[in-house]
């Protein structure tokens, strides 16, 4: 799951950003964009109002395999 301060129980926003666990003030792109912050919780209400829905993580999907052939190429 990806993880951003913005969807973290410990981001709040307002009259500037701040996060109470590492106590700096993100800015807004930071905020927005992902990463691996280990005190992270998830609150699936986005903190900026901009989502009307809940945050729901993408759903996994496997890659698919090609199969390769590899024969000789044939003239005719």
């Amino acid at each position: 799951m990806a993880q951003y301060c913005r969807y973290c129980s410990h981001f709040f926003t307002g009259n500037g950003n701040w996060c109470e666990v590492k106590e700096i003030q993100p800015s807004d792109s930071y905020a927005k964009s992902t990463n691996h912050c280990k005190e992270f919780e998830l609150n699936p209400i986005d903190a900026y109002f901009e989502n009307p829905n809940e945050y729901t993580p993408r759903e996994y999907k496997p890659r698919k395999r090609v199969k390769k052939n590899y024969e000789q190429l044939k003239m005719y």
